[in-house]
């Protein structure tokens, strides 16, 4: 799963709630807490075809911890929600945004195991940038 249909990546720009703005709901599903995503403000519902930008800022892992906070492209299908990193052309699927971010998570440490499985110049031109960037964003603890 380390790639996506880049053309179907159209993000929107919208504003970050707050528990002080008017459009700032509280997060019903109990995972959004425990896996730590942070969601941008939007006034319509979301809906097949859309997609909604949040930052993850934590792997839920014992053995990884992020050093910065990682924009993710949440992508609405008819059946499925697609979690997207486009820097690493990597994503996570699921019935639900939770299970969409828990199986990204899982993508990205193992992306993180297998790059720095190799040695570099074993490497291909794209996996080795892929290997530059997950390293700024993942130690391992």
């Amino acid at each position: 799963m380390y790639t996506t249909d880049r053309n179907t990546l159209i993000p929107t720009e919208r504003s970050v709630a707050t528990p002080t703005t008017p459009e700032y709901s509280p997060v019903v599903d109990e995972a959004h807490r425990k896996y730590n995503v942070h969601y941008e403000a939007t006034d319509t519902e979301i809906s097949h075809g859309q997609h909604l930008r949040i930052k993850i800022y934590d792997l839920a892992s014992s053995d990884y911890v992020l050093i910065e906070p990682i924009d993710v492209i949440l992508e609405y299908l008819t059946d499925e929600t697609l979690a997207i990193i486009p820097e690493l052309e990597l994503y996570g699927e699921g019935a639900t945004d939770s299970e969409a971010l828990v199986d990204l998570k899982d993508e990205l440490i193992t992306l993180f195991e297998d790059l720095n499985a190799i040695p570099e110049k074993k490497l291909g031109k794209l996996p080795r940038v892929w290997k530059r960037i997950v390293n700024r964003m993942i130690k391992r603890v």
